[in-house]
């Protein structure tokens, strides 16, 4: 959001929108007829609703640029009041419009304000909005020139999930770019597997979990993180017709190559060789290339 905003007599306020809404703040020189080309330039792709407001001494406050978003309430809110300003009161949640009075004479006073309201939509449906504001000419008093932007919350929401999605796809690369080093480094198949683990409890914050790995000279799926000599170590497997089955039900989703997901564990899986099943429990195929290498067990 904008911050450290300071802005001198000749100075132009250049609009920077990042993905994640927010709005960065530079200057360079120019006069007020670059300022305003800069910023209609700069903010027509933005995802909210930005304008200018000429406040000249003697005459009523005037909308002289907004920009033409797709949002219909951006929409709607510009043909409301781009002839009439004084109309924004009824786009104004009535309860809101006391506090936004009271943030507007801060803004007459230089101040950078920001907050919150509710706008009413064509049907008067309400809409929360962030607002934000500030005078193009501070050292004046009072401005003669005032900008900002309202972002709706909804766009806020989709920007938050585009940034979390980035942070995941982060997690999952650095995961993967440390599993492939252990492999360059020839790791043992049970480092793999405990690895492996690690990584898949980080990323979905699971309390627990298996990881289980195809030793194809004994035809075991042995799990590494259990005792060696424990009852289930390894689950014996054999041949049939239609591939490969173990004894316990819950991993018939291994001959079958598709997850399974479970939200309590059933009695009997739990007697066979499954005490550590928990009540959520998720288990995945590891395949590579067509060719079965093991399971990743999630529990919570």
């Amino acid at each position: 959001m904008v911050d450290g905003y300071r802005c001198h007599t000749g100075q132009a306020i250049i609009f920077l929108v990042p993905a994640s809404g927010g709005v960065e703040v530079t200057s360079t020189s120019c006069d007020t007829t670059v300022l305003r080309s800069l910023f209609r330039r700069l903010v027509d792709s933005f995802p909210g609703f930005c304008w200018i407001i000429s406040l000249s001494p003697g005459r009523q406050p005037r909308l002289v640029y907004a920009n033409s978003p797709s949002d219909p309430l951006w929409t709607w809110c510009r043909e409301k009041i781009q002839k009439d300003l004084t109309k924004i009161k009824e786009i104004i949640h009535p309860e809101d419009f006391p506090h936004l009075a009271r943030v507007w004479d801060r803004l007459l006073l230089g101040e950078q304000v920001s907050g919150e309201c509710r706008l009413l939509g064509p049907t008067g449906e309400g809409h929360s909005v962030t607002v934000q504001a500030f005078a193009l000419d501070p050292e004046n008093s009072p401005p003669q020139w005032v900008a900002g932007f309202c972002l709706n919350h909804g766009i806020r929401s989709i920007c938050a999930a585009a940034e979390a999605t980035v942070a995941w796809e982060a997690k999952v690369n650095a995961a993967l770019a440390e599993l492939s080093q252990a492999v360059i480094n020839s790791a043992s198949p049970a480092e793999l597997s405990r690895l492996v683990l690690a990584k898949a409890r980080e990323l979905t914050g699971s309390e627990g979990g298996s990881v289980a790995y195809v030793d194809w000279h004994t035809r075991k799926l042995v799990f590494p993180e259990l005792e060696p000599g424990a009852p289930d170590n390894s689950l014996c497997f054999g041949r049939q017709q239609k591939g490969l089955n173990w004894s316990a039900k819950w991993a018939r989703c291994l001959a079958k190559r598709q997850a399974l997901m479970i939200n309590k564990a059933p009695r009997q899986c739990r007697q066979e060789g499954t005490a550590h099943l928990q009540p959520r429990f998720l288990c995945v195929p590891a395949v590579f290339r067509d060719k079965l290498l093991g399971q990743i067990g999630l529990t919570t």
